[in-house]
């Protein structure tokens, strides 16, 4: 089982690297639906088994972030528990990994809501209110703490990682952004950013995007995601153009999200949003079966029943 899992692990990477998006999602999808239809013999912990369904789990996330809807099985149950974990200190971070691991959990509870709640937001005792409450009040704390720790560490003798404080700062903004326009009392209400305002987070992305020290490829697509977010959340055309050509002077691959084919994708929306032809707040990036998606993907049970 674990041979199989790694295998499936390192086709997903090979075939990001060749730029073959759909092979890729394909042998993702593969290994999540191994992994929660395994019945395993015994039920004592194993801790290879876990160590492959949190590897799952973080790249399904990160590829799915977008997508509309669930791409990829739930594997969270068979996640190490938090009790196995180093517990952590009430009220702060012991560092900005833990910084990081406590902001990608925000992930996990959006897509849960998204996903997997009746979305009953009519019904402030609805389990879809009740969710989202508790997010919005985790996004706030993380702030506090956050600015707590990196007061702590830049009064230490060690060198700050001053590139990723300025990461996970740009990713809060985003997701405050996030909470304000999804928990906004107006329906129509939107999260908007002005062009100064957003000129000075590209300001601070360009600094990590342009670093000839990053990588080519990663496993996270936290800076591509960030790009596409600002894009939505500033309509000002300048600024588009200014996202767009920073995706292409760089060529860079995050997983399965390529700059370049990302540039060429908003270019083209931008052009049906100036002939009235694209009129979604959001474009469909995917994954989705939507043939308009920039990552263009139907499930195997979708396949089956469309063929059939």
């Amino acid at each position: 089982m674990s041979t199989v899992l790694t295998c499936c692990i390192l086709f997903v990477i090979l075939e990001s690297l060749r730029g073959d998006f759909g092979e890729a999602i394909r042998h993702l999808e593969s290994g999540t639906r191994i992994l929660t239809n395994h019945i395993p013999k015994t039920y004592l912990p194993n801790r290879d088994f876990q160590e492959l369904a949190a590897i799952f789990h973080a790249i399904a996330s990160q590829v799915a972030i977008f997508s509309p809807e669930r791409v990829f099985p739930d594997v969270t149950h068979l996640l190490m528990p938090a009790a196995k974990k180093q517990k952590r200190i009430e009220g702060e971070f012991r560092n900005l990994d833990e910084a990081e691991d406590v902001m990608n959990k925000f992930d996990d509870m959006v897509n849960h809501i998204s996903w997997d709640l009746d979305q009953e937001w009519e019904n402030e005792e609805s389990e879809c209110n009740m969710q989202w409450s508790i997010l919005r009040e985790n996004v706030q704390t993380w702030q506090c703490q956050f600015e707590i720790l990196v007061k702590k560490l830049s009064a230490g003798k060690e060198p700050i990682d001053s590139e990723k404080v300025l990461n996970l700062r740009i990713q809060h903004k985003l997701w405050e952004l996030l909470i304000e326009e999804e928990s906004a009392v107006d329906e129509d209400a939107e999260a908007h950013l002005d062009p100064a305002e957003c000129n000075i987070l590209l300001d601070q992305l360009e600094k990590l995007w342009c670093n000839p020290t990053r990588p080519r490829f990663g496993l996270k697509i936290d800076l591509t995601a960030a790009l596409f977010q600002l894009y939505v959340y500033c309509t000002d055309e300048s600024v588009r153009h200014r996202i767009i050509f920073m995706l292409r002077a760089q060529s860079r691959r995050e997983i399965m999200w390529d700059s370049g084919q990302l540039a060429d994708f908003l270019e083209n929306d931008m052009v049906l949003r100036s002939v009235g032809l694209q009129t979604e707040r959001w474009p469909e990036i995917g994954p989705s079966a939507n043939d308009g998606a920039l990552l263009v993907f139907r499930p195997k049970g979708s396949r089956e029943s469309s063929e059939s």
